[in-house]
């Protein structure tokens, strides 16, 4: 294909926090509760369990244990989340302090907890950000659907 024929594809740089690229109101909060959710999957993954199990050990029916590990997080409020890792027997330290221009107002850090070289949550970011380049959403709401 020559260059005369390619189409030149738009996009901008990530802020870091999708939802507020796509100008979603409350976009900290659902990012927060992205980060939350994904790193309790994680752990989830990491333990092997079937979804009788998880749905056992976290206090929850079995359909909402398929929503939570389909990503599916904004079904759950924040303290909810927070509460599977007390049920995941996981210590949660909150962190109140300055903000500077330009940085979130919610940031979420798991501390290490198995050998892996790069944080899975940055690869998730990642292969979201490549696949909406390649596949830029209608809207928002298919951006959430795909999210």
């Amino acid at each position: 294909m020559s260059d005369n024929n390619k189409t030149k594809i738009e996009f901008e740089e990530s802020s870091g926090n999708i939802f507020a690229d796509l100008g979603i109101e409350y976009a900290d909060e659902l990012f927060a509760r992205a980060q939350l959710g994904f790193h309790v999957t994680n752990i989830l993954k990491e333990k092997g369990l079937k979804l009788q199990e998880i749905a056992k050990l976290l206090g929850m029916a079995q359909p909402d244990v398929s929503h939570l590990m389909n990503g599916h997080f904004s079904r759950f409020t924040t303290d909810k989340l927070l509460d599977f890792f007390r049920r995941l027997d996981k210590k949660v330290t909150i962190r109140a302090c300055s903000h500077k221009r330009g940085e979130p107002y919610q940031e979420i850090g798991l501390a290490p907890m198995s050998s892996k070289p790069q944080s899975e949550m940055m690869e998730y970011k990642s292969s979201i950000e490549a696949y909406f380049k390649e596949h830029p959403p209608a809207n928002i709401k298919e951006a959430m659907v795909k999210i």
